[in-house]
């Protein structure tokens, strides 16, 4: 016997493997409130923020903003009207600053002096308008 693919049957429940689960109303999610994607998109946009502010901010561990991160990358990068800025981490004690780091979390050493005093590095979303050509 194969296993069923998931199909949703209505708004609020999911058919898996022969199994109905239902969901209260409120876990259904409407269009009034936005995502927490789009929320930690509005408030980078136009200002730089550390992952720890947006945490603070949001009342969501830190460690769930830091996943958000790459495909708020991603979905700004197809936008070409947006753009993604990242002011990268620093080490307190020597100044070395982490131009050439990919990673969108925060280091845990120093690779010069071993110090573990790095600042966070902070992310936003600059937005420009296009100019059309005719």
């Amino acid at each position: 016997m194969q296993p069923r693919s998931k199909q949703l049957t209505d708004g609020c429940s999911l058919l898996v493997q022969d199994t109905l689960l239902s969901y209260p109303n409120s876990v259904v999610m409407s269009d009034e409130q936005p995502t927490l994607r789009q929320q930690i998109m509005q408030r980078i946009t136009g200002t730089l923020c550390s992952a720890r502010e947006l945490s603070v901010e949001l009342k969501i561990p830190q460690m769930q903003v830091d996943g958000h991160l790459p495909h708020i990358l991603r979905s700004v990068s197809r936008d070409q009207s947006r753009r993604f800025v990242m002011e990268p981490s620093g080490c307190h004690e020597c100044g070395y600053e982490f131009l050439s780091r990919t990673r969108l979390t925060k280091p845990s050493r120093c690779p010069q002096c071993r110090g573990k005093k790095i600042s966070a590095p902070r992310y936003g979303i600059e937005c420009h308008e296009l100019t059309r050509k005719l």
